[in-house]
């Protein structure tokens, strides 16, 4: 509808009618669904170097760069000013403890500590020539600059919606397809990160090829994606609790699974692996950024707190928040 130049670009409204529209047929989605996961398929079976390394170096950049080219033109709106001095002017009496869990929770998130897809793809990396700490460190710079770079895109246009964004800017119909497609590659990617740690769990435990272990899971996994899928449209009406499967399944995973994860991975390091350990093996191939005593109370006091409290906080369990 983008492409088309179809999507409505005006009101909020307009755009939430229109989303809804859309996910009430349920063939285009579950369609879209089953295309998505074979594709995701066949770049694990060619291989991670082939699959998903060729798509991230391509698509990644590609997406930076459309959000910058939208940052620019959001800040030539009328108002663009006002909306980027809320954005970057701190008003330091609104830091409260909701505030801090809540930033604690988005970076916990966003670098996806805990996610198992970073402990599969991290088994591939070198064990004496990978900076560690280095590829962190980037990992951590790169992720800050995204999330500051798409508050440019968004305040300054506070008020006005991405298509309408498009619809303002020269080519904004080519603009706003692509910058769709790089999105859903963006997307592609996680999907290809987790099928291909699930493929390769199956390939190392059970003995499957690797083309029987992608072909099962892939399936298993759009068999599983076509309730949620649906879950906003004609199936609405299928609710655990007050939720619908989509929000369920969120909230199972990003209240339950990841924030434990994160505890265990943390409580493991602090106790069972020992500091010693992890400093010597997390330096190894290092560069100029290396593990030094000045992490140790980090990584056996600090990271273990926050991560419990960000566990506790998601499940309401922390008075006052």
């Amino acid at each position: 509808m983008v492409v088309r130049g179809t999507f409505p670009s005006g009101t909020q409204a307009e755009v939430q009618a229109a989303f809804g529209a859309f996910v009430a047929r349920p063939l285009p989605i579950v369609t879209m669904a089953g295309l998505l996961m074979a594709l995701s398929g066949v770049l694990v079976a060619r291989g991670l170097t082939r699959g998903l390394e060729r798509v991230a170096k391509v698509a990644m950049p590609a997406l930076l760069l459309m959000l910058a080219l939208l940052a620019a033109r959001s800040l030539a709106l009328p108002g663009a000013g006002a909306g980027l001095v809320w954005y970057l002017q701190p008003d330091f009496s609104k830091l409260d403890a909701a505030a801090v869990l809540a930033a604690l929770g988005q970076a916990f998130f966003s670098i996806g500590v805990g996610m198992g897809s970073a402990f599969g793809l991290g088994s591939y990396l070198h064990p004496d020539q990978s900076d560690v700490p280095g590829s962190a460190t980037v990992v951590v710079a790169c992720d800050t600059a995204v999330a500051l770079l798409a508050g440019v895109v968004i305040f300054p246009a506070l008020f006005v919606t991405m298509p309408a964004l498009f619809a303002q800017m020269p080519g904004g119909l080519l603009f706003g397809g692509a910058f769709l497609a790089l999105l859903l590659v963006a997307g592609l990617t996680s999907a290809i990160a987790a099928l291909e740690v699930m493929a390769a769990i199956a390939h190392d435990s059970l003995g499957w090829s690797r083309g029987r272990a992608v072909t099962v899971l892939a399936s298993l996994w759009f068999m599983v994606s076509v309730p949620v899928s649906l879950s906003q449209g004609p199936w609405a009406h299928l609710r655990v609790g007050d939720m619908d499967l989509l929000q369920a399944l969120d909230f199972l995973v990003g209240t339950y699974l990841v924030p434990v994860g994160g505890i265990i991975l943390a409580l493991f390091v602090a106790t069972t692996w020992g500091w010693p350990a992890f400093r010597d093996e997390t330096n190894v191939g290092s560069g100029p950024i290396k593990v030094t005593a000045l992490w140790r109370p980090l990584v056996q006091f600090l990271i273990p707190a926050a991560v419990l409290l960000v566990f506790l906080g998601g499940l309401g369990l922390l008075p006052g928040l």
